[in-house]
């Protein structure tokens, strides 16, 4: 994965949309990932270690909101940790769901995910991986469209993340790998899928 080049997104607001109604805006992209959790959570699961990534991130990124207006999206915040030294990792989950439990959050498990649910937000999963690298953590996602995260401060993707706002096609490189449930997703959220060799 080293070779996978990761490219943090400029401040310029807009990327021009080739195709579609993909809108780049990350102001408002900003403000969508932090209404959909409590004041202060997108920060404070930041400041921890935690990394926003995924499907939330690219509604965030496609969808307009006029200002003030809440997302009505059918997701949940996935937060990764990818450290490489696993008692790092270990700190940066347990401060992250202590956080989380000072606002009211209750906890499941299901293998490595742990999922928060705090009433009136989406349910907000931490996963630890020992991707190392954001470009590494990025690498691993199965489709295009969801290759995107966020520190809290600045908009990170890849090459075939940029094609996926500039077309609003999403490209599936790990076509062997690929859940029906995710693509019945994507094609829900009104993007194209394409399968694609790597």
């Amino acid at each position: 994965p080293s070779h996978v080049e990761c490219y943090p997104m400029a401040a310029n607001p807009v990327i021009e949309p080739r195709v579609g109604n993909i809108v780049v805006d990350r102001a408002c992209a900003d403000a969508a990932i932090r209404a959909i959790v409590p004041e202060g959570a997108v920060d404070a699961i930041c400041g921890f270690g935690g990394v926003i990534a995924g499907g939330s991130c690219s509604l965030a990124l496609t969808t307009p909101l006029e200002a003030g207006e809440d997302p009505d999206w059918n997701t949940d915040l996935d937060v990764f940790v990818y450290y490489t030294d696993k008692t790092d990792n270990k700190k940066c989950v347990d401060a992250i769901i202590d956080y989380l439990t000072g606002l009211g959050g209750k906890f499941t498990v299901n293998n490595s995910v742990i999922t928060c649910f705090i009433s009136g937000y989406v349910p907000i999963q931490i996963i630890s991986c020992d991707a190392g690298s954001m470009s590494a953590l990025l690498l691993q996602f199965d489709q295009t469209a969801i290759k995107f995260a966020y520190d809290g401060k600045t908009w990170f993707t890849t090459a075939s993340g940029l094609m996926f706002l500039r077309t609003g096609v999403s490209v599936s490189y790990l076509a062997d790998q690929v859940s029906v449930e995710r693509t019945a997703k994507t094609a829900v959220r009104g993007w194209a899928i394409a399968r694609g060799k790597c």
